[in-house]
């Protein structure tokens, strides 16, 4: 499975790949720190992820402004996206 993982923070990145090491099978993660980045990948020659992993609270372009443009986009709307966040609110 193909997983992008969108998120700035370091700690967030470690534990996801930590986690994902130890299951039984193999996965491949793309990382982007923002959602700039993510469209960059999304929009490149790579074959699009199986699922994306979002987190909402992101530096330049947040999770929501991420989220608006993937599902007004027709190739990219029907990705599986799970958004992932420890805001209290």
């Amino acid at each position: 499975m193909n997983i992008l993982f969108i998120e700035d923070d370091a700690i967030e990145s470690m534990k996801l790949n930590r986690t994902i090491s130890k299951w039984p099978v193999q996965h491949r993660i793309i990382q982007a720190k923002n959602g700039e980045e993510a469209l960059e990948i999304l929009n490149g020659p790579d074959k699009l992820p199986d699922i994306i992993l979002l987190d909402l609270n992101m530096p330049r372009m947040n999770g929501i402004e991420f989220l608006r443009i993937l599902k007004e986009d027709p190739k990219l709307r029907y990705l599986p996206t799970i958004i992932l966040t420890t805001s209290q609110n």
